[in-house]
């Protein structure tokens, strides 16, 4: 069987870490384009023609293949051939890339549509030559599907977060489409400097996103392309005093009782424990340690990992939650289903067996099981994040506040009432999981001004 072509199957890596694709799933795409380009090659037909889908399916159907493997088939060759619109085409060297690049497969560079540079061209201290990775790969460095083959690997070796790798591709590209449109194509600190700029001032974005950005960039920089990053006389955004909106004791008790159900669990443990949602949603079975009141966290913002306080007031729901639990999960056993979704880091087949274990389900499962595309399987995913955003909006509007409360607001009152409390901030740092002390200290603008007026002499407190 023919395989696909390098620079074919490169291109097709690149854009499915744009899409987010990995593991087993990927592995299936790259499988239906082998078959298909191989389909190709046999009966004389061209992959980048739509015409061949058909004849192509009407085959995987002869031999067996239902809908749904047709299905995924169908998509894989689509992505195939929408990667293919993006090589052009010269002069052939073998009788593979003749049918299904037609291109010279030399080293020049060349413009894609568009007039992108294909190159990464390096300026700076570096001396002309070097590749991306320290070796050689002609004096204008690797391509950009090269460069973004090389940054899902450092993302896979670094085991990063879903939303940090989606951040940071979003960026990365924005860097490029700039590049483009301004003429340039040298990837330098000089231009990386001129794209904050632009983002501050032409974009207007705020000093958060520019920070964002500005983070991508040096990943990009240092982790993937192993290149000097010292951006300067970038123009910042200016960054503003940030108050975080505060709920009253009493505001969290109106929002509590118009809701119900797990979604009023779910706002009691970010309110109680001080939980982002995603972490809170994200619990498993064996986050709750009843015996010491402690809640972990496992591989929160930043990959790190914390323990924080169970409200003693939620123990016995929480135990009744773990029944509904068990009886779901039990059912989900007994229906054949392939476990829980695993976490975003770590290799598949380290999860695949876990993933059926009773410890590892979710403390907030979703109602109903949701299939797999790629792999036909039915696993059980956590209560959604919009879902309980719906709700509690919901219960916001029933209740008359006029302050903006979102599910963050549960963890910012936490904060402010700890401080109220008398609790020192940096323990409160260390409960939040805040990196920076600096962060925590936005909750000291949220105490009541009241505490100041009381404040006495030093004088006052000397005994008679």
């Amino acid at each position: 069987m023919h395989r696909v072509p390098e620079r074919v199957e490169a291109a097709l890596r690149v854009e499915l870490g744009r899409r987010d694709v990995r593991g087993p799933t990927l592995g299936t795409v790259l499988k239906w384009c082998r078959y298909f380009i191989d389909f190709c090659l046999k009966t004389g037909r061209s992959p980048r023609e739509s015409d061949s889908i058909a004849p192509f399916l009407a085959k995987l159907a002869s031999k067996g293949q239902g809908a749904p493997e047709q299905a995924q088939a169908r998509k894989a060759v689509l992505l195939l051939q929408e990667v293919l619109r993006g090589i052009p085409v010269g002069r052939v060297k073998s009788e593979v890339t003749e049918t299904i690049l037609g291109e010279t497969g030399t080293n020049k560079s060349t413009v894609r549509e568009g007039g992108s540079p294909e190159k990464v061209k390096y300026s700076g201290s570096a001396a002309s030559g070097e590749s991306a990775r320290g070796g050689r790969e002609g004096e204008e460095g690797v391509s950009w599907p090269r460069a973004y083959e090389l940054l899902e690997e450092r993302f896979a070796t670094g085991q990063y977060a879903r939303t940090t790798r989606t951040t940071y591709r979003s960026w990365i590209r924005g860097y490029e489409g700039f590049l483009r449109e301004v003429g340039r194509g040298d990837v330098s600190s000089e231009s990386a400097a001129a794209y904050l700029t632009y983002l501050a001032k032409e974009r207007g974005l705020t000093a958060s996103s520019q920070n964002q950005a500005f983070n991508a960039l040096l990943f990009f920089f240092r982790k993937v392309l192993d290149r000097p990053y010292e951006p300067k006389e970038v123009k910042r955004a200016k960054s503003r005093r940030y108050v975080p909106v505060v709920l009253s004791e009493t505001e969290v008790g109106e929002v509590f009782s118009e809701l119900e159900g797990t979604a009023l669990l779910i706002a009691q443990m970010l309110y109680g424990s001080g939980l982002r949602l995603t972490e809170c949603l994200s619990l498993r079975v064996q986050s709750l340690d009843f015996d010491q009141l402690k809640v972990t966290i496992h591989r929160g913002k930043g990959g790190k990992d914390r323990s924080v306080p169970m409200a003693a007031r939620l123990v016995e729901e929480l135990r009744e939650q773990l029944k509904r639990c068990r009886a779901v999960y039990e059912e989900d056993l007994e229906s054949g289903f392939a476990g829980a979704f695993a976490p975003e880091t770590g290799s598949e087949r380290k999860w695949k067996s876990r993933m059926k274990e009773w410890p590892w389900q979710f403390l907030f499962p979703q109602e109903t099981l949701t299939k797999v595309e790629e792999s036909g399987e039915w696993r059980r995913f956590h209560f959604h994040e919009k879902t309980f955003s719906q709700r509690l909006r919901a219960a916001v509007e029933m209740t008359g506040i006029h302050k903006r409360v979102t599910a963050h607001t549960f963890r910012h009152s936490f904060a402010s009432h700890l401080l109220v409390q008398g609790h020192d901030i940096k323990s409160i740092q260390e409960v939040l999981g805040h990196s920076d002390i600096k962060t925590t200290m936005i909750y000291l603008q949220t105490v009541p001004a009241l505490a100041k007026k009381e404040m006495r002499s030093p004088f006052d407190s000397w005994e008679e």
